[in-house]
């Protein structure tokens, strides 16, 4: 490929409207080899979707503005009302529930609304309205839907739960809603009811009882028409059938809400009237309630918000249920099915100085137990070991992985994991709690093999096996370090056949010895992290137990207690570590019940908090600048 040198200071590309096009790839891609002569090089991460820069040490985000506000999308349907009982006939339809949409215009006519403006860090309620419920007693009418809200606390936007339909005669006049429900029939002339129009028209009215004997009941209205009205056919006996449901685009695929249910037929004349056009009566699609199908329960409503990628949105409080999506480029859809509660939004896009390096360390298994408490059992695997730093790279040998970006306002996941509980007893092991930090989980430990005839356990790094006891039976397995979700340790060794010692567990550096003989096989070395800006050795192997005691893996004795997640033999494996480093310009929010510290002054310009106990739990931390 030929290449041009530009020699001039400056390269004018203003008379351009297209778009600069230059290096690109995976994380795995990054050019290897760069050290500071490279500073300034410059590519897009096509697994972040983020142009990073070599600073002469690592790669880094470059400088991108953060997101305060942003206006979104929303379509909120009520649930359906239920449908109108009466000895199995006459009964109207449920009206569909109120739809109210930014994108594909309100239900009744109306037009769109508004999209909506958020602010980063502002709570919003969220609410899905159930369906109402079909008469319950003959004769009776249907319960209105409940309303579904989304918007600003205290002064939402709200989509009115579908009218019930009537029952018969005394009970048949049908409720107002987001869309009315259906008249009963029977012999008296009855209403359907009104669309509401307040706080805006979001739906259609149900269908009348023209009166006569022995009538049909009508159709709920639907976001798309009007229910049609009872006593069809040329006995009057044909219910009406219920308004069509409206269409919806704002998940960038075509679906259906609030379809009227068609109304029971009459004395005369047994056709019931059809469900609106396009309706399912599926849950969420606000439909309402439909004849005596599914009792005649109108459907539950739905929220849907889609909103800008640069924005993260998070549950705060509540039972909201939700899921979402990337069905539109660009943008992300979240729809929420049932529940109540609160939201916030934060920004997605990193802020200057936003990385943080980190290690995570499981916790460590325990050594093999047996009854005597001394002899045969196989060594603990140390916890496995990730890290960022790309000096000191993974456990078992391994690249480092990429730092993680801060995002403010937005729940981290935090775990330090318990080491492994040893127990005097043949055959015990345990292996070492998994350590966690927002994407990245370190595990546990594989335990070392119990005597007799114990395997070493897979783990971060793998346990020792323990002896077999009996000559004739084969060697039990070494414990294997895990290859998901990455390779971050060694395997444990393997001990022999008979009463030989146990063989050591796996380390961060180095593979478990093998027992020899009598003596138990030395654990895998430990491995060195800089992250605190000196050389601590984390993730040591346990040694295995005898006839003689192996040694512990190199390094491990030097860091045998505390949050090292290091293994020992013939105890409990140590609790592992997460340690956090990142811009002095930040702080961190920790819940209570943690215990930890932050060193301001080893690293100039940067904060170290060494997480060193979460009670073996899962905690939430934040960042906040």
């Amino acid at each position: 490929m030929a290449t041009t040198k530009v020699t001039t200071d400056v390269t004018d590309l203003s008379g351009n409207t297209g778009g600069l096009v230059w290096a690109k790839g995976t994380t795995a891609q990054r050019p290897s080899g760069l050290g500071e002569s490279d500073k300034g090089k410059i590519r897009e991460n096509t697994e972040t979707k983020r142009t990073e820069v070599w600073n002469g040490s690592e790669w880094r985000l470059l400088l991108e503005d953060v997101v305060t506000d942003a206006d979104i999308d929303y379509l909120i349907v009520a649930g359906g009302g239920g449908s109108g009982n009466s000895y199995g006939y006459y009964g109207g339809g449920g009206g569909g529930g109120g739809f109210r949409s930014t994108t594909d215009g309100n239900g009744g006519g109306g037009t769109s609304e508004n999209k909506f403006s958020v602010s980063i860090g502002t709570s919003y309620t969220v609410e899905v309205g159930a369906g109402g419920a079909g008469g319950a007693t003959n004769p009776s009418k249907g319960t209105t839907g409940n309303d579904s809200k989304f918007g600003t606390v205290g002064s939402e936007i709200i989509s009115k739960g579908g009218g019930g339909a009537g029952g018969n005669d005394a009970t048949g006049d049908g409720l107002t809603g987001g869309s009315g429900g259906g008249a009963g029939g029977n012999d008296q002339v009855r209403s359907g009811g009104a669309a509401l129009t307040t706080p805006t028209t979001m739906g259609y009215a149900g269908g009348n009882q023209p009166g006569g004997s022995g009538m049909a009941g009508a159709g709920g209205g639907g976001a798309q028409s009007a229910g049609q009205d009872g006593g069809q056919g040329s006995s009057g006996g044909t219910g009406g059938a219920g308004g069509a449901a409206k269409s919806a685009t704002i998940t960038g695929s075509t679906v259906y809400y609030s379809a009227g249910g068609g109304g029971k037929y009459g004395y005369f004349s047994p056709v019931n009237g059809a469900r609106g056009a396009n309706g399912t009566g599926a849950a969420n699609s606000g439909d309402g309630g439909h004849l005596q199908v599914d009792s005649g329960n109108g459907s539950s409503g739905v929220v849907i918000l889609k909103y800008p990628d640069s924005l993260v949105l998070q549950l705060d409080s509540g039972t909201l249920v939700k899921s979402t999506s990337s069905s539109v480029p660009n943008y992300s859809v979240t729809t929420f099915t049932a529940g109540t509660g609160t939201i916030s939004f934060v920004s997605n896009t990193p802020a200057p100085g936003s990385t943080l390096d980190f290690l995570v360390v499981g916790g460590a298994g325990s050594g093999g137990g047996d009854n005597s408490g001394s002899y045969f059992g196989g060594g603990g695997g140390g916890g496995g070991f990730r890290t960022s730093i790309t000096s000191d790279g993974n456990g078992g040998g391994q690249t480092a992985d990429s730092a993680l970006s801060i995002v403010t306002l937005t729940n981290y996941a935090l775990k330090v994991g318990n080491g492994g509980t040893y127990v005097q007893s043949n055959g015990a092991t345990d292996s070492g709690d998994d350590s966690i930090f927002g994407s990245i989980t370190s595990k546990g430990g594989g335990g070392g093999g119990g005597y007799p005839n114990g395997a070493g356990q897979n783990g971060g790094s793998g346990g020792g096996g323990a002896a077999s006891g009996d000559p004739a039976d084969p060697a039990p397995a070494a414990g294997q370090a895990v290859t998901s979700p990455v390779i971050h340790g060694y395997d444990g060794g393997q001990s022999g056949s008979g009463s030989v010692g146990g063989a050591g567990g796996g380390g961060a550096g180095a593979v478990g010895s093998n027992n020899s003989g009598a003596t138990g096989g030395a654990g895998g070395a430990a491995k060195a992290s800089t992250i605190t800006g000196s050389t601590l050795y984390y993730s040591a192997g346990g040694g295995g137990q005898r006839a003689l005691y192996g040694s512990q893996g190199a390094n491990g004795s030097n860091y045998a207690t505390g949050n090292t997640g290091s293994a020992n033999r013939g105890a409990d494996g140590n609790p592992g570590v997460v340690i956090l480093k990142y811009s002095s310009s930040y702080s961190m929010t920790i819940p209570g019940g943690v215990t930890s510290s932050t060193d301001s002054t080893s690293v100039p310009g940067y904060k170290i908090t060494t997480f060193t106990d979460t009670g073996n739990a899962t905690v939430q931390v934040q960042f906040t600048n």
